[in-house]
């Protein structure tokens, strides 16, 4: 996971500049900084077991996304990777 969102970081970093990149990248980087500092792996795997990385990394992206906008966090952990403390 954390792979791919940084490979989505490198991909925006190269195009120009933008209102939307800024967005894009503080977006990316407050979910790497969630996955570093997540401490149990059940809610890494209740919330991205459903998702299919091996088929490709723009599809694993999308189950990603879909995964941070759509999810109903069932714990405080799950809540804090899922950044909804905004």
């Amino acid at each position: 996971m954390q792979e791919l969102l940084r490979s989505v970081q490198a991909n925006q970093k190269v195009l120009p500049d933008s209102p939307e990149k800024a967005a894009n990248l503080r977006w990316i980087a407050r979910r790497l900084a969630a996955l570093e500092q997540a401490d149990n792996a059940a809610d890494l795997i209740a919330l991205f077991g459903g998702v299919r990385f091996h088929g490709g990394a723009r599809n694993a992206f999308r189950g990603m996304h879909y995964v941070y906008v759509a999810a109903t966090p069932h714990s405080e952990g799950q809540r804090r990777l899922l950044c909804r403390d905004e």
